[in-house]
């Protein structure tokens, strides 16, 4: 996949993640804990430093 984000749609994307972490989840949600959701923002941030060095 090839995804073209700005630094403001990314700067959106962390702080959704940011207050994801601090509701309650119901159902299938809940397996998003605050370690997985860590892992994805870290991701997230490790590709978009590798494509604009």
């Amino acid at each position: 996949m090839d995804f073209n984000l700005s630094i403001e749609d990314f700067t959106i994307i962390l702080n959704a993640l940011h207050y994801y972490k601090k509701i309650e989840k119901v159902g299938n949600f809940v397996v998003y804990d605050e370690k997985r959701i860590n892992m994805l923002r870290d991701k997230l941030s490790q590709q978009l430093t590798e494509q604009h060095p």
